[in-house]
């Protein structure tokens, strides 16, 4: 057990005359300290998370390489103006681009299988409606994605893959799904060779910025001084500074057992994006359902919902996987950031803090490029 204070060798080989601290060892955290040490290839950089390896969803989400639906740009235009929500559509786009560019297609695993968009038989009237909206919707990114049909309605999608009671399917043309364990891995293995330290199972606990940087306390009581902070900590990012616009949630996600002979390819959206499911060898994982108990994933803590996991269980025996044996194999949940815009926080909190937050479901599209962002405000 750690004493209160450290020890000289621990002080001066690990502790001082840190320039830049990055608090978050997910794609954001990893990507800025990235950035940072070739912006500034003498600074000692140095991120820190609470946990063994990214602790709030970076390695917990389901891998999509996606950055909108048709329902979910319908109901982000009812809450925005249009032109912030392509704009936002533009900057995950571009993030996705970044990532590939920085880490490469192979070290993903990335899949171009496209993004689907499913609508049961009780929601054709909505169906209806955004599928009148998908030529609106393909000349007003075209200039994004380069192409002339993002979006198209794909009904061979719903027979090969065996789905019951579903009414539509529009497919993505633009996204893909990849492997986010491996994407993590491909950036520490950046970031080492750079000689970035990772200090992992470090809470920070506390922050005071003075005139010279800023001090870090820490769980065990230590407290060191750094020059430079960028916080992307995300939904964690409110219990350092509480009056951010932000806040955390949680998320479930299932995996399956191994199904023999799996038809279904690709990655699957519902509902408003919602809900979500994908293949992964030779499983089905399945996720989301937030919507069903706002108030109980409105949390930073881990852990199971009951009333979310019977949901995405029902949706598996109703919808994707019906006359299918199967168990449910692994259950975890991911912390995400959000708040009442889906746009991220990329900017100055104050003379030597850094905000690189709030991705609102999207770190995967967003991250790499938050990352890089924050950066160039240092």
């Amino acid at each position: 057990m750690y004493s209160a204070q450290p020890s000289y060798w621990e002080r001066t080989s690990f502790l001082d005359n840190v320039d830049i601290a990055i608090i978050g060892a997910g794609i954001v955290g990893t990507t800025a300290a990235i950035y940072a040490k070739k912006k500034y290839p003498q600074a000692r950089v140095v991120v820190l998370d609470r946990g063994f390896i990214a602790s709030g969803a970076s390695t917990k989400n389901a891998g999509f390489a996606c950055f909108g639906s048709i329902s979910e740009l319908m109901d982000d235009v009812e809450h925005s103006s249009e032109s912030l929500v392509f704009e936002l559509l533009a900057a995950r786009y571009e993030g996705l681009e970044h990532l590939f560019k920085l880490i490469g297609k192979g070290a993903l695993d990335y899949n171009p299988c496209g993004g689907y968009e499913l609508f049961k038989k009780d929601e054709y009237l909505f169906a209806q409606e955004c599928i009148e909206k998908i030529p609106h919707f393909n000349k007003s990114i075209k200039s994004i994605t380069g192409l002339e049909e993002t979006y198209a309605l794909d009904t061979r999608k719903i027979q090969e893959s065996g789905f019951q009671n579903i009414n539509a399917c529009i497919i993505n043309r633009a996204e893909g799904m990849l492997h986010p364990g491996k994407m993590m891995q491909a950036l520490y293995t950046i970031a080492a060779s750079m000689g970035i330290q990772f200090f992992n199972g470090i809470e920070v606990t506390h922050i005071s910025e003075s005139t010279n940087g800023v001090e870090l306390g820490l769980a065990n009581g230590w407290q060191f001084q750094v020059g430079e902070l960028i916080m992307a900590n995300n939904g964690f990012a409110k219990q350092l500074l509480p009056n951010l616009a932000l806040k955390a949630v949680r998320n479930q996600v299932l995996v399956t057992s191994k199904i023999k002979d799996l038809d279904i390819q690709g990655s699957f959206h519902m509902f408003k994006g919602y809900y979500y499911f994908r293949n992964i060898d030779s499983r089905i994982l399945i996720g989301g359902g937030r919507h069903l108990d706002m108030k109980g994933e409105t949390t930073k803590s881990f852990g199971s919902n009951t009333i979310i996991e019977d949901a995405l269980i029902n949706l598996l025996d109703t919808v994707v996987l019906p006359r299918t044996d199967y168990t449910i194999e692994s259950t975890w949940s991911g912390i995400l950031g959000v708040g009442s815009s889906k746009q991220p926080i990329c900017e100055k909190h104050s003379e030597h803090i850094t905000l690189a937050i709030r991705l609102g479901g999207m770190g995967v599209a967003l991250g790499s490029l938050l990352g890089k962002n924050a950066t160039e405000l240092i």
